[in-house]
């Protein structure tokens, strides 16, 4: 059986291009060929809202959470390379459905390798809740690659430190060891703004291990969001969309590389 690749983008501050991102990485696996399975675990519903259009969706990821529903019946296939777990409205209440149960992360972790394991996928994406919570903590345990957006604000600043003291404690690894996994994005980046410059500068002095891709700042993304389109494909030869083609194959050299 193939080795399957995990990858979960996350960011306890929500607004930093998680889920855009998320998505166009699994859309842009699965152009490539890959078999991709796409778990959408933000309660916001964004991802469900661009890759299903805002169709509504009944079943989803509580669904295979709370056991009343199967694999086959909550999985969307969006196209023959790309499988769809959907976020729902029940999302928003599945962490106290975690928190009731012994170990709800662990449990939750234990969920995804039974549900996964027996499939044939090459990568498995997550898009986290914005939000260290049972949820994300499931998906640190069972995920093999981090990728953390942060946008140039001082809060999305706070949220990553935050997050990587707590994946330092959930995998009681050295900085060194966390390089090889834990990698952080630049997004709505604009480096003639004093703002992106402080990031920068933050970032620098931290020496956090960095995608050498940033993503730009760009109006154009407020319409894509109202029209659910994915820029990679509904503008391909826009500047920010050739940046994500970058990334991602900024991405796939970095997994290769820790193979």
């Amino acid at each position: 059986m193939k080795q399957t690749k995990t990858i979960a983008l996350l960011n306890q501050k929500g607004g930093v291009n998680k889920t855009t991102a998320a998505i166009i990485l699994a859309t842009y696996l699965s152009n490539r060929g890959n078999k991709v399975g796409f778990v959408g675990a933000d309660a916001q519903l964004h991802a469900t809202g661009t890759l299903l259009k805002d169709e509504y969706v009944e079943y989803g990821l509580y669904d295979l959470i709370s056991g009343t529903k199967m694999f086959d019946e909550v999985v969307v296939h969006i196209n023959e390379n790309l499988d769809f777990i959907p976020e729902t409205l029940m999302l928003s209440t599945a962490d106290i459905l975690l928190s009731q149960k012994m170990g709800g992360e662990m449990y939750l972790a234990q969920l995804f390798d039974d549900l996964f394991s027996a499939k044939d996928y090459d990568y498995i994406i997550f898009d986290c809740p914005p939000a260290i919570n049972k949820i994300t903590s499931g998906i640190i345990l069972y995920a093999q690659y981090f990728v953390i957006p942060v946008s140039p604000s001082k809060y999305s600043q706070k949220g990553l430190e935050i997050l990587l003291e707590y994946l330092a404690q959930v995998f009681h690894i050295s900085k060194k060891e966390q390089k090889k996994f834990f990698r952080v994005l630049k997004t709505f980046h604009n480096p003639n703004e004093i703002a992106s410059q402080k990031i920068s500068r933050y970032l620098d002095e931290k020496r956090f291990n960095m995608f050498h891709t940033y993503i730009s700042k760009a109006t154009e993304f407020d319409t894509l969001t109202f029209t659910n389109d994915v820029i990679i494909e509904a503008k391909p030869n826009h500047p920010v969309a050739k940046e994500y083609v970058l990334l991602m194959d900024e991405v796939l050299e970095w997994i290769s590389d820790n193979n």
